[in-house]
């Protein structure tokens, strides 16, 4: 978290991982200069990596170049049980992306959006799935009474 990755680190970092193994949590928060290619090579993690079940992603980089990167990912039911994406900036298009990478995938069971820039158009964007369990738009931590449900 808050390493000042850019491209080159993240793309090695996640090369390491992919070959050793052991972790299941990967927290690559407050690293803002991510670009296509740190993005493309945790996509591909995420894909070929079946044992990561939290990632964190908070205040990072994502966009409308590099969000279709991960929501490709979300929809092929990759492992993870828990995404944080809060700070992100994410509206409009970039939620609709989320929601569609996200209708196929079973596995997810939290999903972390506060500090966002979510709009009343982004509540009308299809809901998720009923498999989904609660998707936490506040700032705290999870409680039945701050998360919004999609059903």
């Amino acid at each position: 978290e808050q390493t000042q990755l850019d491209d080159d680190g993240a793309i090695s970092v996640f090369e390491m991982i992919e070959y050793y193994e052991p972790v299941t949590r990967l927290i690559v928060a407050n690293n803002v200069r991510l670009g296509v290619r740190a993005w493309l090579a945790l996509a591909r993690l995420l894909k070929r990596f079946h044992r990561l079940e939290y990632l964190d992603v908070r205040r990072t980089s994502l966009d409308e170049s590099t969000m279709p990167l991960l929501c490709r990912v979300l929809k092929l039911n990759c492992t993870l049980r828990v995404l944080h994406l809060e700070d992100n900036h994410l509206s409009g298009i970039l939620t609709r992306n989320l929601v569609w990478g996200l209708r196929t995938n079973t596995l997810l069971q939290d999903l972390y959006l506060g500090h966002n820039k979510l709009t009343p158009e982004d509540a009308k964007t299809p809901r998720f799935p009923p498999h989904h369990q609660p998707v936490h738009t506040s700032t705290g931590p999870p409680q039945q009474s701050s998360a919004g449900h999609g059903s």
